[in-house]
């Protein structure tokens, strides 16, 4: 079994605001191995939150336009 790797909510959120801002890379690239490096992380740790959850349960996903850290 691979290394568990942890992240910090501090962490996240950081992955949150690197993903958002993707277009800042001065490469193609670059962006593109950024990005699946990105999306590999995020989609682990989607997967461990995900552990901790009802397979019944709904969220709620914010749209752009209602980000709270302007």
């Amino acid at each position: 079994m691979p290394a568990s790797r942890t992240i910090t909510a501090r962490d996240a959120q950081g992955l949150a605001d690197r993903l958002s801002r993707r277009g800042a890379s001065p490469t193609l690239a670059e962006q593109i191995a950024q990005l699946e490096s990105e999306c590999r992380l995020a989609a682990k740790l989607i997967t461990a939150l995900l552990r901790h959850v009802s397979p019944s349960d709904v969220f709620t996903v914010p749209s752009d336009d209602t980000r709270q850290d302007r």
